[in-house]
Order: C-alpha cells, then sequence, then structure tokens
C-alpha cells in the first residue's frame, strides 16, 4: 500500500509531528488491528492454555535446547501465564503482514478485532509467545540488551524506517520482559511527558490497554518508561514467525550467544566471569554475552540460595546450592560444578543439543548433601564427582517422548551414570581409581508415594504429583517411567489428582501416629 507522511511545524505551545507509515503496511487503524480484549494475569499456567493441535505444531521444529526450555522442568509451559503481550503483538504484526486467515477463527471474521477470546484464539497467542525461546529471538534479546540505550534508540528509528511497524519488548525494575506494537514514530522533537522532554515519540499498542499508548525516547537513550531496559526490536516477519504455523514455517538461523538468568540470589553484588572477564551483576537476574567464550564462573558472594541457567544455543546448564557459592562451567569440556562454603544440598542439570551420549538429551542430578559437585558429560554417559561419598542421589533423564531415573547412595566419590541396554539408567563407580567404571552401584528401593524419594510421604510429593500431571497434560515433561509407578499410588494405572489426595490424607494419618503402610490406608478407606 501506499507510504503516507504528515509533515509538521514547530511553534513555542505546540509541536505537530512527523509521522511515518510503512511502505509496505496500511496505516494502524484501532477497533480494527487490535485485540478486542487485553492480555490479563491467568491462574492458568501457559501449558493450560494451548491445545494440542498447536502443541504438536510447534514440536516439530525445535532444538533440543528450545525444547527443554518449553517443555521441560520449570519450562515455559510450565509457568504462571503472567504476560503474553509478546504473543499478542507478534499476531497483531503478522496480522498486518496479511497471514492471519480471520475466517479460520471465527466464522466472517474478517479483521483481528473482530475475533473472540475462545480457546483456539488463546492456543495461537500461546504458540507465537513461546516462540520466544527460539534460538533467533534469543540472539535478537542478547544483541539488544549489549547495546547501549542510544544505540537501541537508534536501532528503532532504523527498523521504523524499515518496515514501519515493530515490536518493541523492555522491562523495567529487573521484571520480566513485556512487549508493545509500535505502529508509528515521530522525530521532530519537542516532546513532553512527565514533566521531561524528549526526541523521539512512539505510538504504541499495548496488549495490556485498550487504547493508544506513547512511549517517549531522547536521541541518547533516555525513556518516558522509569527504569526501563529495552530488550528486544525487531519488524522482520520472517523472524517473528520463525516456527510458526502461520503461512508456513521459517527455518531457525544459528545463534551464538550465552545467557545466563539467576533465579534467587542474595542481596549483595554477585560477580560473573565470562570471555576472561569479571563483570558484578548488582542483584540485576540476567546477563547476556553476544559471541561467548564458552566457559565462565558465577561467584555468589553472600548467604543465600544460588540458582543458576546458562543457556547457549546448543548447551543448556541449571545449577543450584547456596552459601558463598561458585557455579562454574566450561562448555568445551561440557561439565558444571557447584562449591559452596559448607556441605548443602546442591542440582546439576545439562542438557545438550548433539554428542548426547544417552537417548535422552537431558540428565537432572540432586544430591543431598556436598561442598563441590561436578557433573561432566563424557561418550558413554556422564561422570558425576564430589568431595563426599556420594548420598541420596537421584538421576533424571529426559528425551522427547521418553524418561528415566534412578536412586542411589554408595560410599564412593565419582561414578558413571549411563544407559543400560534395557534403556534404563545404571551407575558403575571406579572403585580401584583407575579411570574405569567397573563396580555396578545398586538402586535405591522405592517407597510408594515417595516421589521425590526423601524417605517420606509427605505433602511434597503430593505437589510433585499435581505439577507434573499438569505439566503431562499440556504436552511437557511429567514423572518418568519409575517415578510414574511410586505416584500412582491407587493402582489406576495413571497419576493425578486423586494419588495426590490419598498421599496428603496419609501424611496426616502418619503424622498423628498412624502405623499402616499406605497401600493398606488406601485399602481401609474403601
Amino acid at each position: 500500500t501506499e507510504s503516507t507522511t504528515t509533515e509538521s511545524t514547530t511553534t513555542e505551545s505546540t509541536t505537530t509531528e512527523s509521522t511515518t507509515t510503512t511502505t509496505t503496511l496500511s496505516a494502524f487503524k484501532w477497533s480494527k488491528d487490535n485485540w478486542s480484549f487485553t492480555d490479563t494475569t491467568s491462574t492458568k499456567t501457559n501449558g493450560e492454555l494451548i491445545g494440542e493441535e498447536y502443541l504438536a505444531k510447534l514440536k516439530e521444529d525445535l532444538t533440543n535446547i528450545e525444547y527443554e526450555s518449553l517443555f521441560g522442568k520449570d519450562g515455559y509451559f510450565s509457568k504462571p501465564a503472567s504476560d503474553r503481550s509478546y504473543g499478542m503483538s507478534a499476531v497483531m504484526l503478522l496480522a498486518k503482514y496479511g497471514m492471519l486467515p480471520f475466517g479460520e477463527y471465527k466464522d466472517g471474521a474478517e479483521t483481528l478485532y473482530t475475533l473472540e477470546n475462545s480457546e483456539e484464539v488463546q492456543s495461537l497467542i500461546t504458540y507465537y509467545d513461546a516462540l520466544r525461546y527460539k534460538d533467533n529471538y534469543m540472539q535478537n534479546l542478547v544483541d539488544t540488551n549489549n547495546r547501549k540505550n542510544k544505540d537501541n534508540v537508534q536501532k528503532i528509528k532504523e527498523l521504523m524506517g524499515k518496515y514501519g511497524m515493530i515490536l518493541l519488548s523492555y522491562t523495567t525494575n529487573s521484571g520480566a520482559p513485556h512487549t508493545v506494537l509500535v505502529y508509528t514514530m515521530a522525530t521532530k522533537g519537542g516532546y513532553t511527558s512527565g514533566g521531561k522532554n524528549y526526541d523521539i515519540k512512539l505510538s504504541v499498542c499495548d496488549p495490556t490497554k485498550s487504547d493508544v499508548d506513547y512511549i517517549y525516547f531522547t536521541e541518547q537513550g533516555g525513556c518516558s518508561v522509569d527504569k526501563v531496559s529495552v530488550c528486544f526490536i525487531d519488524g522482520d516477519p520472517g523472524l517473528l514467525n520463525d516456527g510458526g504455523c502461520l503461512a508456513g514455517s521459517q527455518t531457525a538461523a544459528e545463534g551464538n550467544y550465552a545467557f545466563i538468568e539467576c533465579e534467587k540470589l542474595n542481596n549483595q553484588n554477585n560477580d560473573i566471569e565470562l570471555d576472561g572477564e569479571k563483570k558484578t551483576m548488582n542483584n540485576v537476574p540476567c546477563f547476556f554475552a553476544p559471541n561467548a567464550n564458552p566457559d565462565g564462573e558465577i561467584f555468589q558472594t553472600g548467604e543465600g540460595e544460588l540458582d543458576v541457567m546458562i543457556r547457549y544455543s546448543d548447551w543448556l546448564l541449571r545449577a543450584s546450592t547456596k552459601d558463598h557459592a561458585t557455579v562454574r562451567f566450561n562448555k568445551n569440556d561440557r561439565v558444571v560444578s557447584v562449591t559452596a562454603n559448607e556441605a548443602a544440598p546442591y542440582t546439576l542439570r545439562m542438557t545438550l543439543g548433539d554428542n548426547c551420549p544417552m537417548t535422552w538429551f537431558t540428565l537432572h542430578v540432586s544430591g543431598a548433601s556436598a561442598k563441590k559437585a561436578a557433573l561432566t558429560a563424557v561418550e558413554n554417559g556422564y561422570i558425576l564427582e564430589s568431595d563426599e561419598n556420594l548420598s541420596g542421589i537421584t538421576a533424571e533423564a529426559f528425551g522427547r517422548d521418553s524418561a528415566a531415573d534412578i536412586s542411589f547412595s554408595c560410599e564412593y566419590k565419582k561414578v558413571l551414570i549411563y544407559q543400560t541396554e534395557e534403556n534404563t539408567l545404571g551407575v558403575k563407580a571406579d572403585a580401584d581409581d583407575d579411570g574405569v567404571f567397573e563396580t555396578e552401584v545398586p538402586a535405591a528401593r522405592k517407597l510408594l508415594g515417595d516421589v521425590n524419594e526423601d524417605g517420606s510421604i509427605d505433602s511434597v510429593d503430593a505437589a510433585e504429583i499435581l505439577v507434573a500431571a499438569a505439566a503431562k497434560g499440556a504436552g511437557g515433561e511429567g514423572l518418568s517411567e519409575a517415578q510414574a509407578a511410586i505416584a500412582d499410588v491407587d493402582s489406576s494405572g495413571d497419576y493425578d489428582a486423586t494419588d495426590a489426595a490419598f498421599i496428603l490424607q496419609y501424611a496426616a494419618y502418619a503424622g498423628s501416629g498412624g502405623t499402616m503402610s499406605l497401600p493398606d490406608f488406601i485399602g481401609s478407606l474403601n
């Protein structure tokens, strides 16, 4: 469609603006191009807002790292649907490019505004919101966060000139990213907001609002949004539809980045060393490194739990421990380790993009206590080593269609976790320290109802069942086959809320002095 430009003049009392729309997109019109409903916080998880058809489409074009980020433990689909502004904004822009067949979502619909907030529409929005976990988005996220504020302002101007409409994501006070659709840009200057002057005025459609909103910038990077940090800028429909189902799927480009997220921090500074350079996080929970050297350290400088996620395009790690802790990682050697001042519970998790030593591409290990523990991927499995005897260990392996787990305790400090010929997990120790893992370590006896295998049957086990059942229902990772057998306390053939309810009843019974076993207790209720 034809481009339109409105010129302006500036006087002492008023400023009229130069508004530029795209050479390829028609002007944005309210009550036509926006949603008729707003994005609100939901009590449901993201997984509960997407249908099976869209889940199947999404899984067709995912790397191992993308899959784990979406469907793994603590992945996107297990999280509350608190902000899906990216998904709503992306669909709005793709609709402007003529990619959205409105009539397939509501009979006779010809505009986005006429679509209702149906289950089908919610699935579409959640589907596109989930594309934030693909490499193309992650690369843009890292690149944007590594530019100075004033350079991001120039990037906004450049992309508005190229596409006419763009998506702009930003965070405030280190919160979750929020996304708006920018549909016009005015650059005459002299704009005032909150008593401050700005050079650039963006007209935006915010999915949480039902009318036009404005964001102002100075050429030097100042913004009318308090404590803003711009984290994503793009208007390329190919990138926004990367892996998307509208008008055909796009092929993802390879990423080259490191994205580090600290889920739990103390109130002091925390340091990162990456590319041989030490940086202080200053309580900012995320760190972005383009073209990152594949090794580094994260230092916890005080007391408190440290929970770190490190994502590369072909390697995903998670590690946690507590108190003056250090997490070290080396991509070339495929190793991650934790070190704490005192012995403490720990977890180590690794997802491999390629050269996986097992059928499963993710291994999650948790231990009862250690000052130092390390997990290394090798050709025939994973080596787990600690400064203390390996006790209270649970290892869980996950792939796209299967899972396995094993629990064990032993007097050894170094073991190999491997895949057996029966496609289960096995453990061998190097008893004589000659580099050969020859001594089989037996699996711990499993207790019905003790899902987390900590030796007791309680509300924690019930909660794990409920979370896993919800995740499985959304197409994500549920319990492994062995855990599922432990969780199915009523012998119905599957685990669900009924099993969780029985466990809660039994925990109350046992806590009051009851001595029956769980199966006998359930039998007494019938």
